[in-house]
């Protein structure tokens, strides 16, 4: 038997609400899924496996077990699984970024956010601001810490998707406040591929396009694309431990954006014919630009001027050109105002289909 025929690799990854494996044979790669079950991983173990063979169709023996997940998890499933490599999900994360970036030649960053989001803890007026209605901060606060309770639970109406929404965007921000800023800001030009349930699981391509503009600020433009079948991690716990081809067809090209500093701004770019746009403060554009599509794009405002090279999205490219700290206050009428305004602005038709994908 050859080498690549003898490999048989089993990895599982023990996400906060649902569990993901993936099984090596060959060449040839299998996928399970199944819920987590509350506070019993060897349970989940066993349910995974068992998923996992029924997937397969036959028992499985692997010649090597991975197993990604939190530090805790993993504490905990060495108990069980001593004969597993054990690799915790930053590694995981970290393996598939270097993958991708390769694959690009570009600078590539996974954003993960998923419902562990929630077991931070975000003060109730910083969810509260980003929602497009007035609401009890107690209704906040409570909903916070049912949710911190069972994880798995998915939105039963617009009201909680709209704090998901909220959560998503804290969820970021707070990668920004190490450095006293109410956003997380990227200078320099990337990739970002979204990933885990709460950015894929999200309703719609403009929800999760206001969610990332909102949140960063891009000052030299980043292309956003979504693992639209969330297995960037569990397959990132393969590659720690594997030489192997992924197959990228289901990440989808979500948008460019750029962020501007807030001042009047003339911006010209060429799609078939020259055009120059002139963008006051506080608007957001977007451009309908193919996926197949590079575009040079330069920025003129008073002081400075910038040139970039934005890749086209399934929904084009966006320019935002707000001021920076956004400044929302929960409960203010202007506040609220304000979000109604961008959510219509982000009310843009996706050029996204299913199987729209970016790897040509």
């Amino acid at each position: 038997m050859n080498e690549s025929a003898s490999r048989l690799v089993f990895v599982m990854l023990f996400g906060q609400a649902v569990a993901q494996a993936v099984y090596l044979e060959g060449d040839k790669i299998k996928f399970a899924t199944c819920l987590r079950l509350p506070d019993n991983l060897p349970a989940t173990l066993t349910t995974l496996t068992l998923k996992m063979e029924e997937v397969v169709g036959h028992k499985i023996n692997p010649s090597k077990i991975i197993i990604s997940g939190t530090q805790t998890d993993l504490a905990e499933l060495q108990k069980v699984s001593d004969n597993a490599l054990f690799v915790p999900e930053e590694k995981a994360l970290a393996a598939a970024e270097r993958y991708l970036t390769t694959f690009f030649g570009e600078p590539t960053a996974i954003l993960d956010v998923g419902p562990s989001a929630y077991l931070d803890f975000f003060p109730s007026e910083d969810i509260a601001r980003w929602l497009p209605f007035i609401v009890n901060l107690t209704d906040i606060e409570n909903h916070l810490g049912n949710k911190r309770r069972n994880l798995r639970v998915l939105p039963s109406d617009n009201y909680e998707y709209e704090i998901d929404q909220a959560v998503v965007r804290q969820a970021i921000i707070k990668l920004g406040e190490r450095d006293g800023k109410d956003f997380l800001e990227v200078a320099t030009s990337m990739n970002v591929v979204v990933t885990g349930g709460m950015l894929v699981g999200m309703a719609s391509m403009e929800d999760l396009i206001g969610a990332i503009v909102d949140s960063f600020y891009f000052s030299s433009g980043a292309r956003i694309m979504k693992d639209s079948d969330n297995r960037l991690t569990l397959l990132g716990a393969l590659l720690t431990e594997e030489t192997i081809e992924l197959d990228l067809s289901t990440l989808q090209a979500v948008a460019s954006i750029l962020h501007l500093p807030g001042n009047v701004a003339k911006v010209e770019f060429r799609l078939q014919d020259k055009q120059v746009l002139n963008i006051n403060p506080g608007d957001i554009i977007s451009l309908p630009v193919n996926v197949d599509e590079d575009v040079e794009i330069e920025v003129s405002q008073l002081k400075s001027s910038s040139r970039h090279t934005l890749h086209g999205g399934g929904s084009g490219i966006y320019i935002d050109n707000r001021t920076r700290p956004l400044g929302l206050i929960a409960g203010s009428k202007d506040s609220l105002a304000k979000v109604l305004s961008w959510r219509k602005t982000f009310k843009t038709n996706s050029l996204i289909e299913e199987g729209n994908d970016i790897t040509g």
